[in-house]
């Protein structure tokens, strides 16, 4: 039975016991609610179900869940650890319970995979007779039941949970440790492999760790579709599976080897493969190479799987071809793959050419600091793994990699104090937080307890209407006077609540006794609509009647904003391609902020054609049509959706004539025409592969011309020309700066020739070779290097070493003649140590170095330390 079949059998067994199949969540998750980088289990999108949040829109459901696991990457290779999986799920929500749940497993394992009902072991949390009597029931032996503390799931410190019970496969006695007790719950060998968990999802776990019962008992069953294919395919490992088999070929055809011809290679192309199918997936749900977050894991999983080729003796960049396979054996079930294909390709092979690089120069400083450790205690310190990091580009995972390989271990400790100490932190000190301040709890009960906030601001920017809660400090209030800080709920409301990008309105709450100054409106739940805000006067009360009103102005400098960003994300796509889809967005009433997936800088003849694009549209003065529709028929006919974003059955289309059609529930111009002009102000890279452009529209157009304009001005007026001349009179200036420049040099190289001469006739001989060390005046870094070169050249077969004092700080630079570098006396290193007599360090070639310190007062015994390095080094060379 194939992958494909094992996986459509799951589907259709549940599907005709009547559970709903809800399409996997994005690897990225969407929702607030999900604090994971990535998406680690079906479970995730039922939170909300489960707390009594959302209405789920079946009580049985089913899923087929992408996954990525990073936690025990270190363990990926052996039979059954993976990054990326394929989670098997069915729920219940409020429907059955423990005995349907474990009747379904033991059913669908033992009859329709077929596998033999004497292969199989559970265990249950202590005390659960209901699960133990339910495996009873369904034919489970009493003695294959075992118990174990560990039979309890959550999904965090805090939030749904409850006890579990947990099926095992005995892979058979050949794979036990022997022992007359060797049972899934000791945990002692490799014998039973964990197969499918049932989760009963009875608990809420409050932040002050107790347990308060859910609205309802609830399933949540997780199982490894790859583990399950190993089972039924009866294959040792999952990587013998057709999962990953034709991965594995294609890296062996590259690689020249053979799968099965040692464990230390099986190990490595075992970590390409699954790498591979990770890679291949997180870059189809629109992640990005970066150098934080999830795109530092996705960078990592792909230079991990790069320098595991490079031990296998693959000395180019292939992993194109391995992620092609996965897209070719996974884009049946999972299409975006295939739809995907070019990008994901594209950026594989941009990525690894880049570290291709980076590995070439990081190997041979790893080669120098682990032959150090080998002879030091065989621990690489954390200095020098901090230089392999900040110089090097080499991330500390893959030198504790490599460490582990020549049976070297790397003083984490030390790397990590020497980043912290390198690292800038900021913190920003808001006397009153934008963000929500409640418990999602305070939420849910507020929208459990009356109808939903009605948001009128479509239409109107004035309501009249009720106070429905007040909550101070994250607690439902029934009264607030002036001063406090509060979170207020209306009844109906004309404030936007910040989403989609479009910041939240601020505005007035008035009263017959209060008024309110509205700071900042969120959306915490998807029923609930809150006011951060402050009472200016008075008191307002819960159930007073009120007038809400948006600051007209605001708003309407926000609107041209707004209706920007969607005319530019179609720009952008006219002009780059498809793949050039938003990754975020910022729309406030003095800006636009578009964040946009693209691998490189755009030129400015891009830059401006896409500008151009997006005024034309605007004086185009095409209607803007917004109206709600089922989302299926909304995608059908070409409604933009952005990746992330979580829609329901019914989606609000905003179409801005036939030209940009998106799904967006934010607030936009009646037409094209009313957003004036729209400027861009810069166009930058955030991280690999996002770009951001920052814009200016409407009324913040006009002002942005008229700074640019008094700019110019002050500038012309600064050279003594007009603005209309202000090019040809910098380019003038830019060439009398060049003529000076070279004047300069030219001074400064005969002044240090001069200087050298002196300094050459103080020479001293060192086994048959003349060395200058000497401490002199220097203004610049350059004229020091300069000044040593001369020496050098002077000196013939010689070194110079010179030392100055640069505003304050200490500075050296070391010249070696040729054929002396070769003989060892490397300036790089040379340097290197004797300025750390000084508190510095140095770096360079073997000819070359140049370096600097921290304390004034030590330059004399840096010159020192290097000439007796010098001295110890003719010693031994000449056996004395």
């Amino acid at each position: 039975m194939d992958g494909d079949t094992i996986r459509q059998k799951f589907i259709q067994f549940f599907e005709d016991r009547g559970h709903l199949q809800l399409p996997s969540l994005p690897l990225v998750p969407p929702s607030p609610d999900i604090t994971t980088l990535f998406t680690i289990a079906g479970m995730q999108q039922m939170i909300g179900y489960f707390l009594g949040r959302e209405e789920a829109p079946n009580k049985r459901l089913l899923t087929v869940q992408k996954a990525i696991r990073t936690v025990d990457i270190e363990e990926v290779g052996d039979s059954s650890h993976l990054t990326f999986l394929q989670m098997l799920g069915n729920f219940s929500v409020g429907d059955y319970f423990k005995h349907e749940a474990i009747a379904y497993t033991w059913e669908f394992l033992t009859e329709t995979m077929g596998v033999p009902a004497d292969r199989w072991w559970a265990t249950i949390y202590p005390g659960d007779e209901d699960a133990r009597l339910a495996w009873l029931d369904a034919g489970l032996p009493a003695d294959r039941i075992g118990e174990s503390e560990e039979n309890w799931w959550s999904q965090g410190p805090v939030g749904p949970c409850g006890p579990d019970s947990e099926i095992y496969y005995d892979r058979g006695v050949q794979y036990g440790c022997g022992s007359p007790d060797c049972r899934p719950e000791r945990e002692c060998c490799d014998r039973f492999l964990e197969t499918w968990n049932n989760v009963f999802m009875m608990y809420n776990r409050l932040e002050s760790g107790e347990l308060e019962p859910l609205p309802w008992n609830n399933i949540d069953t997780g199982m490894g579709f790859e583990r399950l294919a190993a089972i039924v395919q009866g294959v040792e490992t999952v990587y013998d599976t057709d999962l990953f088999q034709p991965i594995i070929r294609k890296v062996t055809a590259i690689s020249g080897g053979r799968y099965g011809a040692n464990a230390r290679d099986d190990r490595r192309l075992r970590i390409i493969a699954d790498h591979a199918r990770a890679i291949t997936f997180i870059l189809a749900d629109g992640v990005m190479p970066s150098s934080e977050g999830r795109g530092y894991v996705l960078r990592r999983l792909l230079r991990r799987a790069a320098l595991y080729g490079r031990l296998l003796g693959i000395d180019r960049p292939f992993l194109q071809e391995p992620v092609s396979t996965v897209i070719e054996t996974s884009s049946k079930y999972w299409t975006e793959l295939g739809e995907r294909r070019e990008h994901i390709l594209r950026v594989v092979g941009q990525e690894e050419a880049r570290f291709v690089r980076t590995l070439a120069r990081g190997l041979g400083k790893f080669e120098e600091v682990s032959e150090e450790a080998q002879a030091d205690g065989r621990v690489i310190g954390g200095a020098e793994a901090f230089t392999l990091h900040d110089t090097y580009g080499f991330p500390i995972e893959l030198t504790e990699e490599l460490a582990r390989e020549r049976e070297l271990s790397v003083d984490r400790e030390g790397f990590e104090a020497a980043l912290s100490e390198q690292q800038e932190r900021g913190r920003r000190d808001h006397a009153f937080s934008h963000r929500v301040a409640a418990a999602p709890e305070a939420y849910a009960e507020i929208a459990k307890s009356g109808a939903p906030t009605r948001f009128t601001g479509y239409g109107e920017l004035t309501t009249t209407t009720d106070v429905t809660s007040i909550l101070a400090e994250g607690q439902p209030v029934q009264r607030a006077s002036a001063g406090d800080q509060v979170e207020i709920v209306l009844a109906a409301t004309p404030f936007y609540a910040e989403s989609g990008g479009q910041v939240g309105d601020i505005g007035e709450i008035r009263g017959d006794t209060a008024v309110v100054r509205v700071l900042d409106t969120q959306r915490p739940n998807p029923s609930v609509i809150v006011h951060k805000a402050e009472v200016v006067e008075g008191q307002i009360s819960v159930g007073d009647a009120v007038v809400a009103e948006v600051e007209t102005e605001r708003r309407l400098h926000i609107l041209p904003h707004h209706s920007g960003t969607h005319l530019l994300h179609k720009a952008l796509q006219d002009v780059l391609g498809p793949e050039a889809t938003q990754a975020g967005s910022l729309v406030e009433a003095d800006r636009l902020r578009f964040d946009f997936r693209w691998p490189r800088p755009l030129t400015p003849e891009e830059i401006q054609e896409v500008q151009d694009r997006v005024n034309a549209a605007v004086w185009a003065n095409l209607p803007v049509r917004i109206e709600e529709e089922p989302y299926d028929d909304a995608i059908r006919r070409g409604a933009m959706a952005l990746f992330g974003e979580k829609y329901g059955d019914r989606v609000r289309v905003v179409s801005m004539g036939d030209w940009s059609v998106e799904l967006c529930g934010g607030t936009h111009v009646t037409s094209t025409g009313d957003i004036g002009l729209l400027l861009i102000t810069s166009e930058s890279g955030i991280a690999a592969g996002v770009r951001r452009i920052e814009a200016v529209a409407g009324a913040a157009a006009y002002e942005f011309v008229n700074d640019l304009r008094a700019t110019l001005s002050e500038a012309a007026a600064a050279v003594e020309t007009q603005p209309r001349n202000l090019v040809a009179r910098a380019e003038q200036l830019a060439a009398q700066n060049r003529e000076q420049e070279k004047r300069l040099e030219s001074l400064t190289r005969a002044l240090a020739r001069f200087q050298a001469e002196a300094l050459a006739r103080e020479s001293f001989s060192v086994d048959g070779f003349s060395v200058v060390a000497e401490q002199v005046p220097a203004e610049s870094v350059d004229f020091l290097q300069v000044t040593a070169d001369e020496v050098r050249r002077r000196l013939g077969s010689g070194i110079a070493v010179l030392g100055s004092l640069i505003e304050g700080k200490p500075a050296f630079t070391m010249a070696v003649a040729p054929e002396l570098s070769r003989q060892g006396y490397a300036a790089n290193k040379i340097l290197r140590d004797a300025a750390r007599s000084a508190g510095g360090g140095a770096g360079g070639t073997p000819e070359f170095a140049h370096g600097g310190g921290r304390d004034a007062s030590r330059v004399g015994d840096v010159l020192r330390v290097a000439v007796e390095a010098i001295k110890n080094h003719a010693a031994e060379a000449s056996g004395g």
